[in-house]
This record gives C-alpha cells, sequence and structure tokens, in this order.
C-alpha cells in the first residue's frame, strides 16, 4: 500500500534502564514525597500505558534464567583450586568444568557427589557432577548406562560440540612467510602468494594479488555466500570466520560446505548462520538421537527414522532440522542476557558467536523438545517456540532491495511455512481472480493471506497501525508467543524473463526507505501511533528490540517472508 507519512516529529519516548547491582524494581506510582510539589495527577494515556511494566512483562524480566557460563562472587578473585579440583570460597564451593566454565555447586549427601545450583535458585538441580580423571575439572555428563540403568543410545548431556580452534583451519604461506601489512586491508598469504581485500570482507568485496614489489591487481572477489574465490586458485577455496582466513572445501558425499583442518584436527560441515555469508557448525544430528525423536513427535511426525542435514533426505527430516536448528539459536538469544536484552538488528551475529564459542546448547534443547512433545509447560527460562527468532537476516542493497531467488535458495532466510489450509486456499483463490492493474485490491488481498497465515501459525496480530483511511501506514504489526514485536511489510513479485522471480524493493519516502528507522517514526508520528499497533511499534523501536519482517509474494501464490537489515542503504 502506498505510505506517506508526515513530517518527522516523533514524541521522545522513555528509555529503558538496565537494572544492575541490588537495586530493587518498583513498579508503583510514582508519588511526591515530603517537601516535594503536589501536582495534580495528569489521567494516564493509552500512549503511556505502554510503559506501565504489566504483569506478564514484570514475569518475564524477573524470570531466573541459566548461568550463561562462570559464576564468581564480587570483589577477591577465586583462589586456586585443590588437588581434586574443587575452590572454597566463604561458604560457598566452586568448580571447574571440562566446558572451561566455573560453577556454584551444592554437596549432595544422598547422591554422594556434587550438584550444580544456578545462581538464580535456592536448591542445587541437574546431574551429578563427576571427576574427570587425570585432571581437576569435572564433567556433566551422564553416568554411564548399565544393565540396571539402561539409557537410549543416543542422549544428550553438556556440551557435545568439540571447541573449535579456527588456527587449525587458518591458510598459511610458505613457512616462515608473512603476509604484508596494509592499512585498512585484511592480508593473508597461501602457497601460491600473498592476497589482500578490505577489512570487513563482506560480500561483493574484490580480492587483490599483492606481487614482490607491493603492488596490487585485482585477483577475485568475495562472493554472496562470504566465499573468498581467487581467480587460478583451483586447489582451495577460502571463507573469512571470526577474524581468521579459514581454508574450505566441500564435502562430495554430502554437497556440503566445510572447514578443512590444516593440522590434526577433523573437518567441520558448516550450513549458513546468522546472514548470508556468515557460517557456523552443523548441529550434531549424530549425538542427539533422543532430541530428534521428540522433535518429530512435536512436529506430528512418525518417529521411525531419524532426520539429517543431508541435502537429499525427506522433506519431513529437513523440516525436522530446520526446527531444532531455529529453536537450538532461538534460545541461545533468548537465555544470554547480553543477547536478549541487546539490539535486534545485532541479535543474529551475537548468536553466531556464542555457537563458535559455547557450541549449542543441546539440554535446552532438549528441555524444550521433550515439553512440547509431550504437551507439557516449559522449563522456567525456555522460550515458547518461534522460527524467526531462529532465522538468519537478510540484508538490503544500497537501493533497498532485495533478491528474493538468493532468499528462495536458502531455507536458514525464510519462514518454514507449512501446506495451505483450506481457508488459506480460498484467499489464495480470490487473489488470483484479481487483476494486476488493480494494486489497491490486490495490496489489500495479500495482506489478507499473510494476516491468516500469521494467525494460523500461533501469531497474535496488533491491530492498527494504519492512517488516512487504513491506506497507509503499516501493513502489519504481529507478536511472537515470547512477545517479540515484528512489523511486516508486503510485497509482490514478479516472474523474471530469465527464471526465478524478480527483485522487489522498498519505496523511498521523504528521504528515508520504507521499514528504515526514520520512516517507522514518521509513521508513528500520524494518527497510526496513536493505536495498539502503533504503541507496540514506538516502544520496541526505543528498546531496540523491533524486528522486522518482508513477504513477498510469488505468481505461483508462494508467501515468503524473511527477516531484513535495512542499513547498507546508509553505508
Amino acid at each position: 500500500m502506498p505510505k506517506h507519512p508526515g513530517p518527522d516529529a516523533a514524541p521522545a519516548g522513555r528509555s529503558r534502564l538496565p537494572v544492575t547491582g541490588e537495586v530493587t524494581r518498583d513498579f508503583a506510582i510514582r508519588r511526591p514525597g515530603p517537601g516535594s510539589s503536589s501536582s495534580p495527577y495528569a489521567p494516564v494515556s493509552m500512549e503511556n500505558l505502554a510503559h506501565i511494566p504489566q504483569l506478564s512483562t514484570a514475569l518475564a524480566d524477573v524470570t531466573p534464567l541459566p548461568p550463561a557460563a562462570v559464576l564468581v562472587p564480587e570483589g577477591p578473585l577465586l583462589g586456586p583450586p585443590s588437588a581434586q579440583g574443587v575452590r572454597v570460597v566463604g561458604q560457598r564451593t566452586y568448580l571447574d568444568l571440562d566446558t572451561q566454565e566455573t560453577v556454584l555447586v551444592v554437596h549432595d549427601p544422598v547422591a554422594g557427589g556434587y550438584r550444580e545450583r544456578s545462581p538464580h535458585a535456592l536448591q542445587a538441580s541437574g546431574p551429578v557432577l563427576r571427576a574427570v580423571p587425570g585432571t581437576r575439572t569435572w564433567t556433566r555428563s551422564a553416568v554411564p548406562a548399565s544393565p540396571a540403568n539402561p539409557r537410549p543410545a543416543s542422549v544428550s548431556g553438556g556440551r557435545l560440540d568439540p571447541v573449535w580452534n579456527l588456527a587449525d583451519y587458518q591458510v598459511h604461506g610458505p613457512a616462515g612467510h608473512v603476509a604484508p601489512a596494509i592499512p585498512g586491508m585484511r592480508s593473508f598469504a597461501t602457497a601460491s602468494g600473498d592476497y589482500c581485500f578490505e577489512h570487513a570482507g563482506l560480500p561483493g568485496t574484490p580480492v587483490y594479488a599483492i606481487d614482490a614489489t607491493g603492488r596490487r591487481t585485482r585477483s577475485g572477489k568475495i562472493d554472496s555466500q562470504g566465499l573468498i574465490q581467487i581467480s587460478g586458485e583451483t586447489l582451495q577455496t577460502c571463507l573469512l570466520l571470526n577474524g581468521r582466513v579459514c581454508r574450505v572445501g566441500i564435502d562430495t558425499g554430502r554437497s556440503r560446505w566445510k572447514l578443512c583442518a590444516v593440522s590434526g584436527a577433523g573437518d567441520v560441515t558448516i550450513e549458513t548462520g546468522g546472514r548470508p555469508g556468515a557460517w557456523v557448525p552443523e548441529l550434531r544430528v549424530e549425538r542427539i538421537g533422543d532430541i530428534i525423536h521428540d522433535a518429530r513427535r512435536a512436529q506430528g511426525l512418525p518417529t521411525g527414522s531419524s532426520p539429517s542435514p543431508l541435502g537429499s533426505t525427506s522433506p519431513e527430516d529437513l523440516r525436522v532440522y530446520r526446527y531444532l536448528r531455529h529453536y537450538a539459536r532461538q534460545i541461545i538469544g533468548f537465555t544470554t542476557p547480553a543477547i536478549r536484552h541487546g539490539s535486534a538488528q545485532d541479535q543474529h551475529s551475537l548468536i553466531d558467536a556464542h555457537i563458535w564459542q559455547h557450541g549449542y546448547p543441546y539440554d535446552q534443547l532438549r528441555a524444550g523438545v521433550a515439553a512440547q512433545a509431550n504437551l507439557q509447560a516449559l522449563p522456567v527460562g525456555l522460550p515458547q517456540f518461534d522460527a524467526f527468532q531462529g532465522m538468519a537476516v537478510v540484508s538490503c542493497t544500497r537501493e533497498g532491495g532485495f533478491n528474493i531467488n538468493t532468499v528462495a535458495g536458502d531455507d536458514q532466510l525464510y519462514y518454514p511455512l507449512r501446506l495451505r489450509t483450506p481457508a488459506q486456499d480460498a484467499l489464495l483463490t480470490q487473489w488470483r481472480a484479481l487483476s494486476i492493474h488493480d494494486t489497491r485490491a490486490r495490496g489489500a488481498a495479500n495482506e489478507a493471506m499473510y494476516r491468516l497465515c500469521l494467525e494460523q501459525e500461533g501469531y497474535r496480530i496488533v491491530p492498527g497501525g494504519t492512517y488516512g483511511g487504513g491506506q497507509n501506514g503499516f501493513d502489519l504489526v504481529f507478536r511472537g508467543p515470547a512477545q517479540e514485536v515484528y512489523l511486516l511489510e508486503v510485497k509482490h513479485a514478479s516472474a523474471a524473463t530469465r527464471g526465478g522471480f524478480s527483485n522487489v524493493s522498498m519505496a523511498r519516502v521523504n528521504p528515508d526507505f520504507q521499514m528504515e528507522d526514520g520512516w517507522v517514526r514518521r509513521v508513528l508520528n500520524t494518527d497510526a501511533g496513536r493505536s495498539e499497533a502503533g504503541v507496540a511499534v514506538r516502544l520496541a523501536l526505543q528498546q531496540q528490540r523491533l524486528f522486522k519482517v518482508v513477504g513477498v509474494t510469488t505468481p505461483d501464490g508462494r508467501l515468503w517472508m524473511f527477516r531484513i537489515d535495512m542499513r547498507p542503504v546508509r553505508a
């Protein structure tokens, strides 16, 4: 629909202050103290109501979260561990785990061992920790199976992923050779020569060869997947990961990219992470048969087979794998305070970094999936599944456009819709019957399809968000199961002459593009800002927790929904 908001005069909102130290949150109405002026109270408007924490919001803020990694008391550092790996400070006991964590523990006299106690818990919970022979560390790993205590063949427990050291995969030149340092450029050496590219290493960046005199010659580029393609380099392809240029190859049996070890470390199969061109390790499906079993039940699928990340597996298996991948990423973002309370625009990259450092949260994933499969309440601190929170983010071009063919080619980029319901088919039939020249009617029908689709997927549509008789403003505002706020812009894509689909672009309105923060603020400065949707969007924008989504309908009636980042238009 056309978007023509008025001038930018968005009212200043009250910022959300972090709670630190021993400060106690007080949600009571402020009243004048002794010596203060007592002015009459003004009535509370709908907009101000959004700033008063509701019970659900307050509970969400104070819900205990699992320990991030290390729990140490304020003040002096912990002393060295005893010969058994035990640290005692005051009346508290700490153990060093084999996952490089230091955790608070309590001795369980019944079990005859230590159990981990979360900093928010009053009592210890979880399995009995076991000492790792020959070290001063302890492990959360489950007790080995015995005839009296049988266990499934594949049960997750503790960290299942290896500790990845990217130095084992970094490319090198001849022994003792170091690539020349160039200001603003990232240099690296291979067996065939020295190369460099701009320090950020974004897709589309040229790659230059450096000769003995320091002269640079264009010799390749970084492609849309983030792979460093060098002309004449037939033996290897490279990838920039966490500041290191690493060697990658193709697992020919699985048609997957993998990190190729330069030393004796094992290869690591990788997949798309938080954005196109970002990569993370795959889930270790061979080690989580118990989680896969419950995931199939949660998805209403038979439990006779296990999903695999292979490209040749069945659609049902791939659907289960996508569910586990999205949920694992969502759990990381929800249970890690620095990510949960950080900017929505950077959430995807923070989750990627967390995976490389800590691995996937298999224990929490297992608990959440099992609860959903058994139709039980989720354990405290775990979120209801929301696929949008585990998806990658697609960046626009400098002109505010998106390549739909790129989105459609990677299942980490788009929302995993299932088969259409009869009600959705009826709306699709109505949409197809409209003339392509009747843009207003087609736009309304298109929005109706997304509205019904999201409602049937479990999202709540927030009313309002438009002005000018409903013809301008936000297409749709909706909330996820964890109350995250999403702003959806709906578009159409036509068929391209050479196959595939045409690109879609955000319109430029008053100097901002649609879906930019400036455009959002201008819409909020109209009647749309006083609606329930407007209040929700304003608060989410102030807290940097507004998630932006584009929905593109292709000529075949497929609805493609993907999260977006509009910042490149200002790069």
